[in-house]
């Protein structure tokens, strides 16, 4: 399952990876390989949204909590990735800095 989910991740959507990760999450599998792709991802996005405030690429703030809660059930798991957690940080940071309720 997670070889296909790690060639998707340049695709997804931010909607898609926080479901993607809480549903591996609750099957309780090692997702290494999904999480250095989705880090990739992530770090995609929020550097658009840094880039281009107001473009479609920038992540709402409540799908960025959903990232934040899929991450945690991961982390709960002992499964932390820190530079993904940087990356959902930044991109709330940036929705704040531009005025969105976060």
């Amino acid at each position: 399952l997670q070889k296909p989910l790690a060639r998707m991740a340049q695709e997804m959507r931010a909607m898609d990876i926080a479901l993607a990760l809480a549903g591996l999450a609750r099957l309780g599998g090692s997702e290494i390989e999904f999480f250095e792709a989705v880090h990739l991802r992530l770090r995609y996005l929020a550097e658009a949204a840094r880039q281009q405030p107001d473009s479609s690429d920038i992540v709402e703030p409540r799908v960025s909590a959903m990232l934040l809660s899929s991450l945690a059930a991961q982390a709960r798991l002992g499964r932390r990735h820190e530079g993904c957690l940087q990356e959902v940080a930044s991109m709330l940071a940036t929705a704040a800095s531009h005025g969105k309720p976060v």
